[in-house]
């Protein structure tokens, strides 16, 4: 007996945003979402979620969609809100250069305490 080992995504619930009423994601970025029914993540439903995944993993294509959906100043609210927190630091600073975050915002997030343990996991020290 074959079991489906996908499972489908409860994310918290929002004000106006009953389950099965939104839209349904395009088709491309299917790929980024693995581990959960694709069919079943809507927008804006699941907005956090899909937000965080296509930041965090997403390609070129997937990252215009975002910006073009979302829009870049949400998305720089939306990092902010976070202090960049479950983004990988290459890419924070990429999104710092393409969404105009200032240098020295990125930075502090970069150097929060709750950041250093993942971060420097694979610093060695003589």
């Amino acid at each position: 007996m074959e079991t489906n080992s996908r499972r489908t995504y409860a994310p918290a619930k929002r004000p106006g945003t009953e389950p099965g009423t939104g839209s349904a994601l395009p088709a491309e970025l299917e790929p980024l979402f693995w581990d959960v029914e694709f069919a079943e993540t809507r927008w804006p439903e699941h907005d956090d979620f899909v937000v965080k995944r296509i930041l965090d993993q997403g390609g070129l294509n997937a990252i215009r969609w975002v910006r073009a959906t979302v829009g870049d100043e949400r998305l720089v609210r939306w990092l902010g809100a976070r202090k960049g927190a479950g983004i990988d630091r290459r890419r924070l600073r990429f999104f710092e250069a393409i969404l105009d975050i200032p240098h020295r915002r990125v930075n502090a997030w970069l150097r929060r305490p709750e950041r250093q343990v993942w971060d420097n996991r694979c610093i060695t020290k003589p």
